[in-house]
C-alpha cells in the first residue's frame, strides 16, 4: 500500500521554475540582508559545524565565523576588491576572494560567492537542475558540483530557506 503523496506535474514545473525565477528577479534587487546560523562544513575526510554571521551591504560584506569548540574566531570583509581575514593568534592575510584567504588559513573550500544565493534560496546559474517540493520550492539543486538541499522553509510572503545543507 503505498502512502498519500503529492505528485508533481510537469506542468507544475514548468510553472514552479517560473517562480523561482521570479522570485530570484526580486531577491537580487535586495542586495542589504544578514544572515545568523550554523554551517555544517564536509569535504568527505573533514567535518564539522561552524557558527556564521554574514551582513551583506551591496558589494560590501562582513562575515565571521566562530567554531565553538576551540573558539576561534576569522573575521572576513571586503575592502574594496581584496578581501581581509583577520583572527586571533594569525598575521591577517589578504587575498582576492574570501573562499581563497579562508582556504588558506584553514583548509576549508567555502564557495561564499554562490553560498550568498543558496542563503537565500537562489541559484547561481539558470540552467541549474531544480527539484521542487509539493510547496512550489526548491527541495535540490545541483550546480558547480555541489548539493544544496533545502529541508524547510518559512512561510513568509517572500518564502526564505530555514534549513539548508550543501555538499560535494
Amino acid at each position: 500500500l503505498a502512502a498519500c503523496q503529492s505528485v508533481v506535474r510537469p506542468d507544475d514545473d514548468i510553472v514552479n521554475m517560473q517562480r523561482q525565477a521570479e522570485r530570484e528577479t526580486v531577491l537580487r534587487k535586495q542586495n542589504h540582508w544578514s544572515f545568523r546560523g550554523r554551517v555544517a562544513i564536509s569535504d568527505g575526510d573533514q567535518a564539522g559545524t561552524v557558527r556564521m554571521f554574514w551582513q551583506q551591504s551591496g558589494e560590501q560584506f562582513d562575515i565571521e565565523i566562530s567554531l565553538p569548540i576551540s573558539n576561534q574566531k576569522y573575521h572576513l570583509r571586503n575592502e574594496g576588491r581584496r578581501v581581509r581575514l583577520e583572527s586571533y593568534g594569525i598575521a591577517t592575510i589578504e587575498g582576492e576572494s574570501a573562499e581563497a584567504v579562508l582556504m588558506q588559513v584553514t583548509g576549508w573550500r567555502i564557495p561564499f560567492d554562490d553560498m550568498q544565493l543558496w542563503l537565500r534560496g537562489m541559484r547561481s546559474e539558470a540552467s541549474t537542475s531544480v527539484e521542487f517540493g509539493p510547496s512550489g520550492l526548491p527541495v535540490k539543486f545541483r550546480e558547480k558540483g555541489w548539493l544544496v538541499d533545502y529541508r524547510g522553509w518559512n512561510a513568509d510572503v517572500m518564502p526564505m530557506p530555514v534549513k539548508v545543507f550543501a555538499s560535494t
